[in-house]
């Protein structure tokens, strides 16, 4: 077993990590949202909620993915 903190994040590393990217997100004014390659189903709908929800706080956001469209999703038309 290492010593005590080595290897091991620190333990407020999360709200740190979380409030940097609410940092970077304020302050950004394009945002590109992407996600894997075939992207699953879940993967698409976050990127597309995020995306949503960026554009109503006013900043320029894009989602994009490349691969197969998700059957369950095609009706959407995401081209």
């Amino acid at each position: 077993m290492p010593p005590a903190g080595v290897g091991l994040p620190p333990e407020n590393a999360p709200q740190n990590i979380r409030q940097e990217l609410i940092d970077k997100l304020r302050s950004a004014n394009n945002v590109l949202v992407t996600v894997s390659n075939n992207p699953s189903v879940d993967q698409l709908s976050a990127a597309i909620g995020l995306t949503l929800i960026l554009n109503k706080l006013d900043k320029h956001a894009t989602a994009v993915y490349s691969g197969a469209t998700p059957s369950t999703i095609e009706f959407l038309q995401p081209a």
